[in-house]
C-alpha cells in the first residue's frame, strides 16, 4: 500500500521585529528632524554664547496695525481710533527708534483706509512700515 504523505503547507508569518525596527527608525528621524525644524523656523539658528558690547543694538521692535473687513483700526490687537495712530507711532518710536509697523489689511478694505493708515503712521515717524500678504496658491505651487 502507497501511503500519500500530504504537503504541509509552509506557515504564513507576520514578522514584527522587523516592523518594530522600522517604526524605531522613523520615530528617530521624525524627532530630529522636528526639533532641527523648530530651531530654524524660530530664526535661532544655533544656541552659542555670543560675546557682550556698549554699542550692541537691540532687535528690531514691530508693532501690528490691523484694519479688518469693517473698516476698524487695533494696534497690537487692542482697538484703536484712526486720529490715535499717529501719537502711538511717536510715543513708541521715542522708546524704539528702530520700530517696525506691519500693516494687515482685509482684502476688502478700502484702499482709502490703508492710506490714510500709512500716513498716519509715517506723520508719527516710522518710515520702516511693511504691508502683509499671503501668497497666491499658483506661486505656492510652483516653488
Amino acid at each position: 500500500m502507497i501511503w500519500r504523505t500530504r504537503r504541509r503547507r509552509p506557515e504564513l508569518r507576520f514578522e514584527v521585529i522587523p516592523l518594530i525596527d522600522v517604526m524605531f527608525t522613523l520615530l528617530i528621524f521624525f524627532v530630529i528632524f522636528s526639533s532641527v525644524l523648530a530651531t530654524y523656523q524660530n530664526n535661532r539658528g544655533m544656541k552659542m554664547r555670543l560675546p557682550s558690547a556698549a554699542t550692541v543694538t537691540s532687535e528690531k521692535k514691530f508693532v501690528t496695525l490691523t484694519i479688518d473687513e469693517d473698516g476698524a483700526f487695533f494696534l497690537d490687537k487692542e482697538p484703536i481710533e484712526v486720529d490715535q495712530i499717529r501719537t502711538e507711532i511717536a510715543t513708541q518710536m521715542q522708546g524704539n527708534p528702530q520700530l517696525q509697523v506691519m500693516i494687515n489689511a482685509d482684502q476688502d478694505v478700502a484702499y482709502e483706509r490703508l492710506v490714510r493708515a500709512l500716513d498716519e503712521v509715517r506723520l508719527g515717524g516710522c518710515y520702516d512700515v511693511v504691508l502683509q500678504a499671503e501668497r497666491k496658491a499658483e506661486d505656492a505651487k510652483r516653488r
